[in-house]
């Protein structure tokens, strides 16, 4: 299991602790309310995650195309101060 994310391996260490603290599957209450929510919920949070993850990237990619444009923006502003300084010579 190299390739477990570090939430899935945490979710999955939470599930077996809970086994282990209720003695073994055959105790784990189903109509529990909270696991039923838990269940039911899960999609959502799942496609809350991967939304965020999504934001994070595209944040990323517009932050690296603003500071490709301010370095072309220094770089114009550095030619047009040498081109004035020439003329001015």
């Amino acid at each position: 299991m190299d390739n477990l994310a570090e939430d899935t391996f945490v979710a999955k260490r939470i599930i077996c602790d809970h086994v282990t603290s209720v003695c073994g599957l055959q105790n784990i209450d189903a109509s529990d309310k909270h696991l039923l929510l838990a269940a039911s919920s899960a999609r959502q949070n799942y496609l809350s995650y991967l939304e965020a993850e999504k934001q994070k990237k595209e944040c990323s990619a517009r932050g690296h195309i603003r500071k490709l444009l301010n370095d072309e923006i220094d770089e114009l502003q550095k030619k047009k101060r040498c081109l004035q300084t020439d003329n001015l010579s």
